[in-house]
């Protein structure tokens, strides 16, 4: 990813992510249905769209966004986490990566409107 180059500030960080997570509850196959809740406050980061696209689901044209979020290091953020942005609930697809290994940054790719965090 091109963002994993690049020397991060707090003041890059100009849009805000609430970080999710989902409340114990399981449905009758044993998959996860709890609600989302809020997991702290929002905090900032820098958002790059990466990708939109639309795609044709049950007889419905789906849109979907792709995005890298860069947020300070945080051990806690999972892909069995989901965040929103703009009011956008985003899956977070896989787990995230420390920007050059450290642990000062994090990237976090992330899509919308294939599950909307479900």
């Amino acid at each position: 990813m091109a963002t994993t180059n690049r020397i991060y500030s707090a003041g890059q960080l100009k849009h805000q992510v609430q970080i999710q997570a989902r409340a114990a509850g399981e449905d009758g196959l044993g998959e996860a249905d709890g609600a989302w809740v809020n997991e702290g406050g929002p905090i900032f980061a820098a958002v790059f769209p990466v990708r939109a696209a639309e795609r044709l689901q049950a007889g419905a044209v789906q849109e979907t966004l792709e995005i890298v979020v860069i947020v300070r290091y945080r051990a806690s953020i999972t892909a069995r986490k989901r965040l929103l942005w703009k009011g956008h609930p985003y899956d977070i697809q896989g787990d995230p990566v420390p920007v050059d290994g450290g642990t000062d940054w994090l990237e976090i790719s992330a899509i919308s409107g294939v599950r909307d965090g479900r």
